[in-house]
């Protein structure tokens, strides 16, 4: 077999002396300027991927893979042609008015601006008052509107849903189970909806919507145990409820997310293990519940084809589990903090799950960015640092950077009670 050196025959015996494109070059080589030349190897500069071995050519430089996920850099953060993950970096703290005594603060996105939600008791006595709020802030993270239900009952920590026109802030007292419309500019639409109603020991835990379904699904719970209900686009109670664990099994914490062909994934803890149901559309549980682990859960998300489930294990550790469509564990679970763990949220972003948690002692913020694969990308960034604790946190993705909220915790001298106060930060790579 004859040589034509850099170059591959051009026709017949003849060998070409130039080229027009990568085809006329041999393997290995790429068209400059009519010249074949040597791919380039990783790190080095580069403007095309064909330039380069790998075939990746990212933040000019020829790149180990394809590198174009968020907050990750093929130069500039590591070596220089190793795609790196890039580190999160909190910005200016928002304080979040009427948080002092308050549950449940948690963050979501709603196409152009964040939305808090979140219950306070004020008072005591004859003169108490608890409301459940809900806040917006623009997407720089400013507040531009806060609005509130007063109630006569102590309300468990409310959740909140956007269903791409307006907000659902949902919440429940010992009695009953009930929502609030609200606009996209902070506005109440009509009175509270009754969701549903029991003589006593009644509890919403966790809301989502529905986009194929165009429905909303909520989990409650009785003296009946966890069930899961529904509500229709403007709110409206869904007649029925369905069991997912009886009145013996005690459900701490639940979760649930709705997927894009209109089934759920529902998680909760009892007994010291963390569960995970599949829905159907209606709200049925669809075969049984797999055990995700031991120890103790409060979010679920999902990715497009699987569900990402941080859990505390009963170690004091954190991991992380990803469990397919069919409610199936997809790979190890991956450990993310050994111990001293508490609270943690997940949320997917667009091809990779970020999950924040609490650790230490007074506790501090950390976050974790992991593949789609359940592969730890880079290190934890240490997202507090202050002489509080601080814990509870919950994140939200926008499309490029995070909503990040949490509480920072205060304990003055005996014999005052402690104080606390809750924030809310973007959170943007570095």
């Amino acid at each position: 077999m004859s040589s034509c050196g850099d170059y591959l025959c051009a026709s017949g015996a003849a060998c070409a002396t130039s080229c027009s494109g990568d085809a006329s070059c041999r393997s290995g080589y790429y068209c400059d300027a009519g010249t074949c030349k040597a791919k380039l190897g990783n790190g080095t500069t580069c403007t095309l991927g064909g330039q380069c071995t790998s075939g990746f050519c990212v933040d000019t430089v020829c790149c180990d893979r394809t590198c174009g996920g968020s907050c990750e850099a093929c130069k500039g953060l590591g070596a220089d042609g190793t795609c790196t993950p890039s580190p999160l970096v909190k910005g200016a703290d928002v304080a979040v008015p009427n948080t002092d005594q308050s549950l449940g603060l948690r963050v979501l996105w709603a196409d152009t601006q964040y939305a808090l939600s979140w219950t306070q008791g004020t008072g005591a006595g004859s003169t108490q008052q608890f409301r459940v709020y809900l806040g917006l802030l623009s997407s720089p993270g400013v507040i531009t509107a806060v609005t509130s239900v007063l109630l006569t009952q102590p309300p468990a920590a409310p959740a909140a849903a956007w269903n791409g026109t307006e907000f659902l802030l949902s919440w429940s007292t010992p009695t009953a189970v009930q929502a609030q419309r609200i606009t996209s500019g902070g506005l109440q639409t009509g009175s509270p909806l009754l969701q549903q109603s029991a003589a006593s020991g009644l509890a919403l835990y966790d809301l989502t919507w529905n986009g194929a379904r165009s429905q909303y699904g909520l989990l409650s719970s009785s003296s009946a145990g966890l069930n899961a209900l529904r509500a229709d686009q403007l709110g409206g109670a869904v007649p029925g409820s369905n069991p997912l664990t009886m009145a013996t099994s005690y459900a701490g914490a639940p979760a649930i997310v709705a997927t894009q062909q209109g089934s759920y994934g529902a998680i909760w803890a009892s007994g010291g293990t963390v569960y995970l149901a599949l829905l159907d559309a209606t709200g049925a549980k669809v075969g049984t519940e797999a055990t995700v682990g031991s120890g103790y859960s409060r979010r679920i998300a999902w990715s497009g084809s699987e569900f990402g489930i941080p859990y505390t294990t009963s170690g004091g550790g954190l991991r992380f589990a990803r469990f397919g469509s069919d409610g199936t564990r997809r790979g190890s679970d991956v450990a993310l903090a050994s111990q001293a763990a508490s609270e943690s949220w997940v949320t997917w972003a667009a091809d990779r799950w970020l999950v924040v948690w609490a650790q230490g002692m007074p506790e501090e913020i950390y976050a974790q960015f992991v593949s789609s694969d359940g592969t730890p990308l880079g290190g934890a960034s240490r997202l507090t640092s202050t002489p509080t604790a601080s814990n509870f946190p919950t994140v939200a993705f926008d499309g490029r950077d995070f909503g990040f909220t949490r509480y920072e915790f205060t304990e003055p001298p005996p014999p005052a009670a402690w104080t606390w106060s809750a924030y809310f930060s973007k959170l943007s790579c570095q």
